[in-house]
C-alpha cells in the first residue's frame, strides 16, 4: 500500500496504520475468537454423564471442582451454589485428553 503523508500529519498516518491493521487482522481475530467460542456448555447432570458418575459424589466433585477444570458462572449465578457452574464441552474433552492416565 502506497501512501504519501506529511510528517506533521500524525493523525491522519495513525488513521491509515490502524485501517491497515484492522482489515489484516480482523479476520484471525474471528478465527481465534470462533476456535476459542464453545459449541455448549454442560450443566452438573450431563457433566456427570459425560464422566459416567453421579452428581454429588466424592468423585464427581474432586474432578468437576478442581481448578484446572474450566467451568463459568450461569448468569448472574451465586458461585457458592453449584448448580450455577456450567462447563464448557469442548475445553472438557480438551481437559480429559490432557489429564486422563493412559
Amino acid at each position: 500500500m502506497d501512501v504519501a503523508v506529511k510528517l506533521s500529519d500524525e493523525e491522519t498516518l495513525a488513521r491509515l496504520v490502524a485501517m491497515a491493521l484492522a482489515n489484516e487482522v480482523k479476520p484471525l481475530l474471528d478465527k481465534a475468537v470462533e476456535e476459542a467460542m464453545p459449541g455448549k456448555s454442560l450443566t452438573q447432570g450431563q457433566l456427570a454423564a459425560k464422566l459416567h458418575m453421579s452428581v454429588g459424589t466424592d468423585q464427581f466433585e474432586k474432578i468437576a471442582y478442581q481448578s484446572g477444570m474450566p467451568r463459568f458462572l450461569a448468569g448472574s449465578g451465586n458461585p457458592g451454589l453449584k448448580s450455577a457452574w456450567r462447563w464448557y464441552e469442548p475445553a472438557v474433552d480438551k481437559f480429559l485428553l490432557t489429564y486422563t492416565e493412559a
